[in-house]
């Protein structure tokens, strides 16, 4: 649609604030953004009142991530990035070794074929 209407929009984060990349797998740690004070509403834009249900979701990710050789993280940039209605994917790191393992998504793009995004909509389709 950006390459059609020459106009750009900004979507969710590519990483579902870290539920995709399995943040919240065991609940919500302490010190992040979801526990401190002040960002009770970035709990309802994560999750939408759908946490179990999101997160069951986004486990489901580790099996073809696995299959690839990738982490969780990098198949869901990489499912954004292989988009060609995207025009650039926004992300963030704490660290230099999370900032690494999300530009091994660069790598995973070419094998996010058909049959893994057809994996990954099922996945998806009523979240």
């Amino acid at each position: 649609m950006a390459g059609v209407a020459k106009a750009w929009c900004r979507s969710q984060p590519p990483l579902a604030s870290g539920v995709l990349a399995g943040r919240y797998d065991e609940g919500i740690p302490a010190g992040t953004r979801l526990t401190t004070e002040g960002f009770s509403w970035l709990e309802e834009f994560v999750f939408e009142n759908k946490r179990d249900e999101r997160i069951a979701a986004a486990k489901q990710l580790k099996a073809i991530a696995n299959d690839l050789g990738a982490t969780r993280a990098q198949l869901a940039l990489a499912w954004v990035l292989q988009n060609q209605a995207v025009t650039s994917v926004l992300v963030g790191a704490s660290s230099v070794a999370q900032l690494q393992e999300n530009l091994g998504a660069l790598e995973l793009v070419p094998r996010v074929d058909a049959a893994v995004l057809q994996k990954m909509h099922k996945i998806f389709e009523h979240h």
